[in-house]
């Protein structure tokens, strides 16, 4: 009687045992749990992180440095800020204006083509080679459909320049400015003029408006082939993700994150050959480079009064002589140029360029490529249909003009580089350019 009465107690204090055990743990291990979450749950990355949308981070910015004025549809940059950098796409915009809606509108620092222009700017060969996604400005675009928005282009016509209106407003992914925004920018006091001659997206009876070297708006119905400066607009949901609007610390968007010499962006600088190149497009061939500056000696694109680069005297020349005295030249793809020809017979239509071309290691800049004014009394391997010897070239003053085939002139070579070569040091500015390995 006894062992079973000791049997029964044992069990019972057994249950008891257990039950203040797991009371025990749910205690302990319980008040473990509150704890930690409250800790995690308010200062630490566990945290639901708020996002910071770049056009509130840029008013509050420019609100303290008093960079920004106030209109009823938004905030517009004063002329004389020096913060308004924008990066997007490893390219440097200007911060024109924030719409009352969060958009930012983008002026780039850079022009993009020297084409000539057309009628309107929705009919013109500018308005196509912008908005086609295969050309060099838009194909390196990173993510345009959730970066970008449509940009308003004013096309007024405009008969006053003391009445400047914008009221006939089309929508296109990428624009050009119009005169209310180059006077908005400051004008010639600005800082989109810059001693660039760029195309104005209003016109007056077929007299288009343009941006001359001096700064002064002018028209013409005469072809020229004028500077395309682009102009784009941010998504008022893109986030901030870094700097402070300065030229050295630009707001950063779409950043290309790679460590390879294909992740960096246009108009960034390269080091190659013991000199200083432009990164000047991105493709499936590779990272087409030009150099920055100008070869010791001129030389004549032919010597038989010839327009055709396959052949010439420079493409021999290029591609033989100057070739083998690059060092690591190893790092270089042949690479496709296209040598179509420029013509009024189609209204100068970009495409033209396209429907001839050539294999080679080293070529010269086209009529399409950006960066084609940045030196004075250079060839291009455009050829005009006005003459079997005539090319285009940037003329010692700085406009595109046709010129004869065995004039001597400066030469900026161009070359495609293995997109795959790591890049090791430099920021990509022109006095700190990427160094590959």
């Amino acid at each position: 009687m006894e062992k079973k009465v000791g049997k029964k107690i044992g069990k019972l204090l057994f249950k008891i045992f257990s039950i203040l055990f797991m009371l025990g743990c749910i205690i302990y291990y319980g008040y473990r749990l509150v704890h930690y979450y409250k800790i995690y749950s308010t200062n630490s990355n566990w945290e639901e992180v708020e996002v910071i949308l770049l056009h509130e981070k840029i008013v509050n910015n420019s609100y303290i440095n008093k960079d920004l004025s106030k209109l009823d549809d938004g905030f517009i940059y004063n002329y004389e800020s020096s913060n308004n950098y924008v990066k997007y796409s490893g390219m440097l915009w200007r911060l024109e204006k924030i719409e009352s809606d969060g958009r930012i509108r983008l002026v780039a620092t850079n022009t993009a083509s020297n084409l000539a222009n057309s009628a309107t700017f929705s009919d013109s060969p500018i308005s196509k080679y912008l908005n086609d996604e295969e050309s060099n400005i838009y194909r390196n675009f990173v993510s345009p459909d959730s970066y970008l928005v449509k940009t308003e282009v004013c096309t007024d016509e405009i008969a006053d320049l003391e009445n400047i209106t914008c009221n006939d407003i089309k929508e296109y992914l990428v624009g050009i400015p119009s005169i209310n925004d180059y006077y908005i920018t400051g004008g010639i006091d600005g800082y989109i003029s810059a001693d660039k001659e760029f195309w104005l997206s209003n016109v007056l009876e077929k007299a288009q408006y343009y941006i001359n070297s001096d700064g002064e708006v002018k028209k013409t119905k005469v072809v020229h082939n004028y500077e395309t400066l682009p102009i784009i607009t941010l998504s008022s949901d893109v986030p901030y993700n870094g700097g402070s609007g300065t030229l050295e610390d630009p707001y950063i968007v779409g950043e290309k994150v790679s460590d390879t010499l294909g992740g960096k962006g246009l108009n960034e600088y390269v080091s190659f050959n013991n000199q200083v190149w432009k990164i000047i497009d991105q493709d499936d061939i590779g990272t087409k480079i030009v150099l920055d500056g100008v070869l010791e000696s001129k030389r004549v694109f032919e010597t038989q009064y010839k327009n055709v680069f396959a052949n010439s005297a420079i493409y021999k020349y290029l591609n033989n002589e100057y070739y083998n005295s690059i060092e690591d030249k190893e790092k270089i793809v042949e690479g496709t140029w296209y040598v179509g020809v420029y013509t009024s017979n189609n209204d100068f239509d970009y495409k033209s360029i396209y429907e001839n071309k050539v294999n080679a290691y080293v070529g010269l800049l086209n009529m399409n490529d950006i960066s084609l004014r940045d030196y004075n009394d250079v060839m291009t391997l455009t050829p005009s249909d006005s003459s079997a010897y005539v090319i285009y070239s940037v003329s010692v003053d700085g406009q595109i003009n046709a010129d004869y085939s065995v004039k001597s002139q400066n030469i900026r070579p161009v070359v495609y580089l293995d997109s795959n070569i790591k890049v090791i040091n430099g920021d990509g500015s022109k006095d700190e350019p990427y160094e590959m390995e």
